[in-house]
C-alpha cells in the first residue's frame, strides 16, 4: 500500500501550486505530497500558500533517476507540472512504469497560429505490463484567448494500444 494516494512533482511552479491547493482544498483527508528539486524551496512554498506545516515534501530531480524512483514508489497517482515534457518527462514515466504508479501530466499551452484553424497535439503512448483495458484519454481545451472554442472537450479510447472511440 502507497504512503500517498498522490504526489504533485513539480509543486513550486505556477501549475504546481494551483494543483496542490486544489488537492489541498478538495481532498483534505486523502494523503498527499509535495514533490521538487529543493526541500527547502518546497518549504517555502507550502508556508507562502498557508497549507500545513506537517504536508509532507519530497526531494526528487528528474535528472537522478533513483530519487524518482524513490518518489513514485511513495505514491499511488504521481501528478507531473514538471516540463518542458519532452525534456523531464520520460525519467519519470519510466519510474512510474517500473513501480505500477499512474502518472498524470498537466497540459500545457497549444498555440493556433494566425490564419490556421487546428492544430495536432501529440500524446505518446507507453506501453505497460498491466491489463487495464480499456483506457481512457480525455483532452480539455480551456480558457481561449482571443478565439472561441467550438468544442472543448474529446474522450479517447484505447484498447490494446490502438484508439478504438473519439467522441
Amino acid at each position: 500500500m502507497a504512503e500517498f494516494d498522490i504526489i504533485i512533482y513539480g509543486a513550486t511552479g505556477f501549475t504546481g501550486r494551483l494543483v496542490a491547493e486544489y488537492i489541498h482544498a478538495t481532498y483534505p483527508d486523502r494523503p498527499w505530497a509535495m514533490a521538487g528539486r529543493s526541500a527547502s524551496k518546497l518549504a517555502q512554498v507550502r508556508d507562502e500558500m498557508g497549507l500545513p506545516a506537517d504536508t509532507p515534501l519530497i526531494e526528487a530531480d528528474a535528472s537522478d533517476p533513483a530519487s524518482l524512483d524513490a518518489m513514485v514508489a511513495r505514491a499511488r497517482v504521481i501528478i507531473t507540472t514538471v516540463g518542458p515534457y519532452l525534456l523531464y518527462g520520460e525519467p519519470l514515466v519510466a519510474a512510474c512504469v517500473k513501480a505500477g504508479t499512474d502518472y498524470v501530466e498537466t497540459s500545457g499551452t497549444l498555440t493556433i497560429n494566425s490564419g490556421n484553424t487546428q492544430a495536432d497535439i501529440s500524446v505518446g503512448l507507453i506501453a505497460d505490463a498491466n491489463d487495464e483495458n480499456p483506457e481512457t484519454l480525455n483532452i480539455r481545451l480551456s480558457n481561449p484567448m482571443n478565439a472561441v472554442l467550438g468544442r472543448s472537450t474529446s474522450t479517447i479510447n484505447l484498447v490494446d494500444g490502438s484508439v478504438s472511440t473519439c467522441q
